[in-house]
């Protein structure tokens, strides 16, 4: 369900197609919410491993954050990471997670960046090593040079850039260093 990217609601209309197959599918795991809980463990296994990776290896990283809003008047933050971690590969973009906001000002929204990165076992020291961008949209809570997000993440970790993206979810991204 996971690798092809199809709904939960889809399970079980594809164990029918298995038994008309032939396929002895069982009598377990057949409800759309064990489904659920199966992909969930695995994808939690496969983020501890990711983090061992970058905690064991600290390649050069760099976070990608949009705030939005829902209809509903929801504001959260999206999270994004950008590392390599094969040379052969070259970087790689991944989703990290979707963070509400109780505070969509920079130190509401600061504080839930480095909130969550610590929640994925990124420490300070470790983000001191490995952190070297963060890319957001142009806003001023993001980008203000006295008191945005770029310059509190600066303040704390002094190697790191900031860019100014037109879209982080962009596949044609024009980003400029700030």
């Amino acid at each position: 369900m996971a690798k092809n990217d199809r709904p939960f609601t889809d399970h079980p209309d594809l164990l029918d197609l298995q038994q008309l197959n032939g396929v002895n599918v069982g009598r377990v795991l057949h409800s759309n919410a064990v489904c659920s809980e199966i992909i969930q463990h695995i994808a939690s296994d496969m983020r501890r491993s990711l983090f061992d990776c970058i905690i064991t290896s600290k390649p050069p990283t760099a976070v990608l954050i949009d705030e939005s809003t829902s209809f509903g008047k929801i504001s959260s933050l999206i999270i994004y990471l950008r590392t390599t971690f094969d040379q052969e590969i070259g970087p790689v973009t991944f989703f990290l997670d979707l963070v509400p906001l109780s505070d969509a000002t920079a130190t509401g929204i600061f504080t839930a960046l480095i909130d969550c990165l610590h929640k994925h076992r990124l420490d300070d020291d470790v983000l001191g090593e490995i952190l070297l961008g963060i890319g957001t949209d142009g806003a001023a809570v993001m980008l203000g040079i006295h008191g945005g997000v770029v310059k509190m993440l600066q303040d704390k970790f002094p190697r790191v850039i900031g860019w100014h993206t037109a879209s982080i979810t962009d596949s044609n991204c024009q980003c400029t260093m700030q």
